[in-house]
């Protein structure tokens, strides 16, 4: 394997660190959008207002 190949330290080929990497932000992602998803339903449950839009807002930052 050449030199070119290996992430910066020379552990590993560097498609298998794309590849974790990959894995890692849609996993990273699925979780962000079933918590959303959870607090979501927890402010609707007696309709929007603009306070439980800025708490959604918040909680995604």
């Amino acid at each position: 394997m050449t030199r070119a190949a290996l992430t910066p330290a020379g552990l590993q080929p560097a498609p298998a660190l794309a590849r974790r990497r990959l894995l890692v932000a849609v996993l990273n992602l699925a979780t962000l959008a079933m918590l959303l998803a959870g607090v979501a339903r927890l402010l609707s449950g007696d309709g929007w207002s603009a306070g439980d839009l800025t708490i959604l807002i918040a909680f995604l930052l």
